[in-house]
């Protein structure tokens, strides 16, 4: 996957979705969660201007 294809399959909604319960499961409040997905993305999307080439997000 390069990193258009990467930054495209991080931006599905279902990706984002995912992420956000997930964040949700871990602390419980929503707008933390909210907070924390927006932090991972964030961050992902650094080390993807930084040349990372996931497999999957889902990995």
């Amino acid at each position: 996957m390069d990193e258009k294809e990467a930054r495209e399959s991080l931006f599905r909604t279902e990706t984002l979705d995912r992420l956000f319960f997930f964040c949700l499961r871990k602390v419980g409040d929503a707008v933390t969660a909210e907070d924390l997905a927006a932090d991972i993305v964030c961050e992902a999307l650094v080390s993807l201007s930084h040349g990372a080439a996931p497999q999957s997000f889902f990995a």
